[in-house]
């Protein structure tokens, strides 16, 4: 709750913005205190006390069947002053002081929606908010705008130039704290994801459309049929499309066993060394990963640890998997191997957890979609080789136009069918030449680590990777 000075910052300003989960008391005082603000309540319409807010802008249904005047009947009634609907595909409405003012979305190929709600809320404040144009022309370009953001990739429009930037040894020291790369890119459009935030916010989102989600149930068998039906031990669900998505444990489906191979990842996190972290210059939250085979990713935590991750390369047997996919026995041996490596200066910290986790990979390294064969209502999204949160806007689209059954980019894309896929040896030849190969990339690691170049024989295994 911003106090004082910052306060009366608020106060002065021409306008403030709030997000969905401010705090009721901000809102209410902001009120109380005759400052120039809306809130954006998202799909969380009974959330905060709106009584006197100046705005409010929340999501409402994309169906042009269900009507949207109730919905802004409920914030009039509620007290908000105007109140900016967002539909969607379908466009928005203003209501402002009992008058409705809709507005077509205009259609377009859309590319990437990140960004599409910020930009339609920056745009209408500006317009209508400081500058005070007619209700029609502030909803019209703010629904322009966020058009327009959907239109590439990310919420801001950048040439290449801009996406990817070189970096050499010296900056790589002054900003990680590590001089164990000699040369990196950087992304300065990238960010990272808590895993943890994510998925109970995703659980949130689906809750808030009216999702039902069955936990701690276990599906023990999917019956094909119209409808299809998903056994179990607390009873039968009936659904007309089935997708399964559940990531390595897809892989014990005969079909998408032949596709895919299960790997684990493991990650270790230091106790709190931000001293030493400060120390080294590796104060910007980076997070990091290298061209390794074995891939190392590895980030400061906002708490000052060190949380350092580590493709194992090991396969498992039959893509059976056990309790030694979540937690390795060695308790991360290689993982701490390669962080004294990068960070000789973390020698004495201490690791305080180790966990690991199994990792759905296809031979090209590229995710699947389509659906089992003689069985159009059970669908499958597989095979993200570790790297799913990145694809998921591209794996979403493809889903559900495969579900819809529409015929578009995305159900012709590239990544749907099976048949376009390489298939892999069966067992036991493939955890075989698992075991050849990883051995074989481990060598060349260390090597290249050295500058040394390894023998043909290595040179030869380690090239058999799948998605070399």
């Amino acid at each position: 709750m911003p106090e004082g000075e910052r306060h009366a910052a608020l106060l002065a300003a021409d306008w403030v913005h709030l997000g969905t989960h401010s705090a009721p008391e901000l809102v209410r005082a902001l009120v109380r205190d005759g400052a120039r603000f809306s809130v954006d309540v998202s799909t969380h319409h009974d959330l905060l006390d709106l009584q006197g807010v100046p705005l409010v802008f929340a999501s409402g249904p994309e169906d042009p069947a269900e009507p949207v005047e109730p919905l802004l009947a409920r914030f009039r009634a509620r007290g908000a002053q105007a109140t900016v609907v967002t539909c969607g595909s379908r466009g928005a409405f203003l209501d402002a002081g009992g008058t409705v003012t809709p507005v077509r979305a205009r259609r377009v190929e859309v590319v990437d929606t990140c960004g599409a709600g910020d930009s339609f809320i920056a745009r209408f404040i500006a317009l209508w908010a400081i500058e005070r144009r007619p209700d029609a022309e502030s909803l019209r370009g703010a629904a322009d705008a966020a058009t327009n953001t959907c239109l590439h990739e990310g919420g801001f429009q950048a040439g290449e130039a801009d996406r990817l930037r070189p970096v050499g040894a010296d900056e790589i020291r002054s900003r990680t704290g590590s001089g164990a790369s000699y040369m990196g890119v950087v992304e300065p459009r990238a960010g990272t994801v808590q895993p943890a935030k994510l998925a109970l916010g995703l659980r949130a989102l689906a809750l808030s459309r009216g999702v039902a989600i069955h936990e701690r149930s276990p599906v023990s068998e999917i019956v094909s049929g119209r409808p299809c039906r998903l056994r179990t031990p607390g009873g039968t669900l009936q659904a007309g499309k089935v997708v399964i998505a559940s990531n390595a444990w897809a892989a014990a489906l005969p079909e998408l066993a032949r596709y895919l191979y299960v790997v684990d990842s493991q990650i270790v996190a230091t106790e709190p060394v931000a001293e030493t972290l400060d120390r080294l210059g590796w104060t910007g939250g980076e997070s990091i990963c290298d061209a390794q085979a074995h891939v190392l990713y590895y980030q400061r935590t906002k708490g000052g640890r060190v949380v350092f991750g580590r493709g194992s390369g090991n396969v498992a047997y039959g893509n059976r998997f056990g309790a030694a996919f979540n937690r390795r026995p060695d308790g991360g041996a290689d993982n701490l191997r390669e962080l004294h490596r990068v960070y000789p200066e973390l020698r004495g910290a201490r690791i305080v957890a180790d966990w690991s986790g199994p990792i759905d990979c296809s031979a090209a390294h590229l995710p699947v979609f389509g659906s089992l064969t003689g069985e159009p209502d059970i669908l499958f999204g597989v095979g993200f080789n570790g790297t799913g949160i990145a694809q998921t806007p591209v794996a979403g689209r493809i889903l559900a136009s495969l579900v819809l059954g529409r015929d578009d980019r995305w159900s012709r894309s590239g990544l749907v069918g099976l048949g376009r896929r390489q298939r892999l040896p069966p067992e036991p030849v493939r955890s075989l030449g698992a075991r050849l190969v990883r051995r074989a990339i481990r060598i060349r690691n260390d090597l290249e680590i050295e500058n040394r170049s390894p023998g043909p024989l290595v040179r030869w295994l380690s090239s058999l990777t799948p998605g070399r």
